[in-house]
């Protein structure tokens, strides 16, 4: 069976290539991962923040040959160019967009032939070989294929809404423009996933960070959640998480994505409302939202 079968096209996120010898010095001062803690087998997530502290965009850093990659969503893309460009001063770094239709793609598969490479077998994990392929955290295996020369032009189709889904499903905040700059790293959950360094130095955004987390003040979380009806439902980005027996406002939804029959989403949530036995969306029928997965 030809690989491109195995290979869709993922529009919903972007790369930027940052090269440079102040590259990881700069990226250092930027994000909230450690950059100098990656290495070329093993990449992390990370958050780009205002000063306040807040989430601009949710980016993947990758330590590549000439740099690094970072992957977020396609609408956060130029914001996060414009912001970066801001303060690269005198540093020598270059930030470039890469703009090939292809340049992000997602990989559905236990045969590494496919691809002519090893898989890699852990979450974040990096296999550079003849591509830069990195696993994400999935129930079945999938891989992200960033930039590969082999695939370039290819007239792949695409599968955005299959991955969303998935990546909800996981519990990765890939969030678009509408959420920029409205939570903190903690209140997405970054820290269990290891975005976030409290030991690495200053950073934009990281005394307010810091703060939250030495002091326990975070009183949010993100949890994954689906609807039990899925009818109507069309587009709930954005809306209210209500207590469904006080009606009070306990939390909001950060993304939501319909697939194979199923509308899954990630709440931002107060802990408190979280304990609620019954949690609606702030919608004329009051869609009832169901924490159990199924």
């Amino acid at each position: 069976m030809n690989s491109v079968f195995h290979i869709s096209r993922l529009s919903y996120l972007s790369l930027i290539s940052v090269t440079g010898a102040d590259a990881a010095q700069f990226l250092q001062g930027q994000l909230t991962c450690n950059i100098n803690q990656l290495t070329a087998q093993q990449a992390s997530l990370a958050a780009y923040c205002t000063a306040k502290g807040r989430v601009i965009s949710l980016v993947l850093v990758v330590k590549v040959p000439h740099g690094f990659y970072l992957l977020l969503p396609s609408s956060l893309k130029q914001t996060v160019l414009k912001r970066l460009r801001m303060y690269v001063l005198r540093s020598a770094v270059t930030l470039t967009e890469l703009d090939d239709p292809n340049a992000v793609c997602g990989f559905k598969s236990s045969e590494s032939h496919y691809l002519h490479t090893p898989l890699p077998a852990a979450d974040f994990a990096v296999e550079q070989s003849s591509a830069v392929l990195i696993r994400i955290p999935s129930p079945l295996p999938r891989y992200l294929l960033l930039n590969s020369d082999e695939h370039h032009g290819a007239d792949m189709p695409t599968a955005d809404d299959e991955w969303r889904f998935d990546d909800i499903s996981a519990g990765l905040p890939w969030f678009d423009a509408e959420q920029s700059e409205q939570h903190t790293p903690q209140m997405l959950s970054l820290e269990q996933w290891g975005a976030i360094s409290f030991n690495k130095g200053c950073y934009t955004g990281q005394e307010i960070i810091a703060r939250a987390h030495y002091l326990g003040k975070t009183k949010r979380s993100l949890l994954t959640a689906q609807l039990a009806d899925e009818a109507g439902h069309t587009d709930v980005n954005g809306l209210a998480v209500l207590d469904g027996e006080t009606g009070q406002v306990g939390g909001q939804v950060l993304i939501a994505q319909s697939y194979a029959g199923k509308q899954r989403l990630l709440i931002v949530i107060r802990d408190d409302s979280a304990a609620s036995a019954r949690l609606v969306l702030d919608n004329a029928s009051h869609s009832l939202i169901d924490l159990q997965l199924v």
